[in-house]
């Protein structure tokens, strides 16, 4: 099992977050039938290109056409599924992904040092209440901004043991190695294979 690493002064953290409801609302352009569904969880529309609103619940900007719902409580997605269930709008509809997606939680000073040496650093979404979509280690990851010094790192299930083992393998090349390392080590980084 891998050690996680745990915040400090100086160095940031990451954990799994366990019991989170995702919901995907799907829209075309023009559409209607989203606001009032998620009004009624006191949550705003239309949400701007890179926005993440709410506390908990949350809407996070995907894409054009994409945002997604995310909450610690079952009800509210089950009330925005019952609502946005296929055929029940022309133009929308909201997908569970719940079970199909990994969240990961990093904590504590520094995330923006480490998360550059994950994804270009023009991804990172440097402000809170802000929303990018990346690619780490060739893969399509979520980066939502919920405080400076808290972000969470949505990606795919079936990638979990590969994001486990980067989040570790970068945290320990840009923080531990060796007295004031910032970078991860070319050559390490050369070499290794995080599966």
């Amino acid at each position: 099992m891998v050690e996680l690493p745990v915040a400090s002064d100086r160095l940031p953290a990451w954990s799994e977050v366990s019991g989170l409801h995702i919901a995907s609302l799907r829209h075309l352009q023009g559409d209607d039938s989203v606001a009032p569904c998620v009004a009624a969880l006191g949550l705003a529309w239309p949400i701007a290109p890179g926005e993440l609103s709410g506390c908990a619940p949350y809407l996070a900007w995907r894409s054009p056409r994409e945002s997604l719902f995310l909450s610690m409580d079952r009800e509210p997605l089950s009330e925005l599924l019952k609502a946005l269930a296929p055929g029940q709008s022309e133009t929308a509809l909201a997908i569970d992904l719940s079970e199909a997606l990994a969240v990961y939680e990093l904590r504590g000073p520094n995330i923006d040092l480490w998360l550059s040496h994950l994804v270009d650093s023009m991804s990172v979404p440097s402000e809170f209440g802000r929303a990018n979509c990346a690619r780490m280690a060739d893969i399509p990851v979520t980066l939502l901004r919920l405080h400076p010094e808290r972000l969470w790192l949505l990606a795919d299930r079936p990638t979990k043991l590969y994001v486990k083992n980067w989040l570790t393998y970068s945290h320990e090349g840009v923080f531990c190695g060796g007295a004031g390392a910032t970078a991860m080590p070319e050559s390490h980084a050369q070499r290794f294979s995080p599966l």
